[in-house]
Order: structure tokens, then sequence, then C-alpha cells
């Protein structure tokens, strides 16, 4: 599964982007996993990708019924961890 939903070159907007992490990111994006985020401080996130773009990414979390919106930038980001939930 995880074979069909990452391919490591995809054409968006007659552009070729064969940059791995902005695939791996825009599939979460797509697909609407949960994603889990550790920071390189040892911080964990965990939430919905909402949007990202080449510096930063934006993720929804859902604490104790609240929402709260993390803007994360990608040199903070030691590793992201998708689950095949919804």
């Amino acid at each position: 599964m995880w074979k069909k939903l990452f391919k490591t070159e995809e054409v968006v907007s007659s552009k070729v982007i064969n940059n791995i992490e902005d695939v791996f990111i825009k599939n979460i994006f797509k697909t609407g996993h949960n994603a889990t985020i550790y920071l390189v401080s040892g911080i964990k996130l965990h939430g919905i990708v909402c949007e990202f773009d080449n510096s930063s990414v934006i993720l929804k979390k859902t604490e104790r019924n609240q929402e709260t919106l993390c803007l994360i930038f990608k040199p903070a980001i030691a590793t992201i961890i998708i689950s095949e939930e919804k």
C-alpha cells in the first residue's frame, strides 16, 4: 500500500517534483492520514497536515476538544511518521 501512496516522481502544474520530502508530505496532505512529527528538540506533535510549502508545514492538532494550528519550519523537523488511520 505504501508504494502506491508514495511515488518518487510526480507532475504538479507542469513541473516535475523529485524532492522525496515534498512528495512524502504532499501525499500525507492529500490522503488526510494522521501524522506524528518529531522535532529536532525532541518535541512530539500529532495531527493532520493542513498545508505545506518549501519551508514550512501547518499541522492541525486536536487536543481536549480544542483544535490548534501549528506552524512548523521544515529545518526543525527530525522525523515524520504516518499512520494508516484517518
